[in-house]
């Protein structure tokens, strides 16, 4: 690449110019010749002298390299933007992959909180029913043992109606 700038830049400052013609660098971007480092242009009729050591491009020599590198620039910025689209496509799946895991993740994670919750329910559950259990037990002991006491009251006069009966 840096051959071919350097074979630009001497196609276009040594072409064969007239006398009349202007001289313009808009071709290579450049607007004013002092612009190029050590640029030297000077026109030349056939038979005259050159005034610096360098190489002589005519016209359609000069068209050819412009040609070819506008053809190079061109395949460049075709490739760049096939670069960049693919590097798009890559960065679009990443980015489409990283939301499919983060969706899975939070399904995943509901899962969880829903069966933790499940759990959290069925031994608070378990917790009430043991603790009326508990609640209820004095009551219970005591409907026992006043069940008791009357069987036994109860029993007793009875046996004691037997008893007096009987004799």
């Amino acid at each position: 690449m840096r051959f071919l700038s350097g074979l630009l830049a001497f196609g276009i400052f040594f072409q064969p110019l007239s006398a009349s013609a202007k001289i313009t660098f808009g071709a290579i971007g450049v607007t004013n010749p002092e612009m190029v480092e050590g640029a030297k242009i000077s026109p030349l009729e056939k038979g005259d002298k050159a005034p610096f050591l360098g190489t002589l491009f005519n016209g359609p020599a000069v068209a050819k390299l412009l040609v070819d590198m506008d053809s190079q620039k061109q395949q460049c910025l075709i490739e760049k933007d096939k670069e960049l689209e693919k590097q798009g496509a890559r960065h679009e799946l990443e980015l489409l992959n990283m939301r499919a895991a983060k969706e899975a993740a939070e399904r995943r994670s509901e899962e969880i909180v829903a069966l933790k919750n499940e759990q959290i329910k069925f031994i608070q559950e378990q917790a009430i029913n043991a603790a009326t259990k508990e609640k209820n037990m004095p009551a219970i002991i005591a409907g026992s043992i006043g069940g008791g006491v009357l069987a036994g009251v109860l029993l007793t006069v009875a046996a004691a109606f037997v008893v007096r009966e009987v004799r």
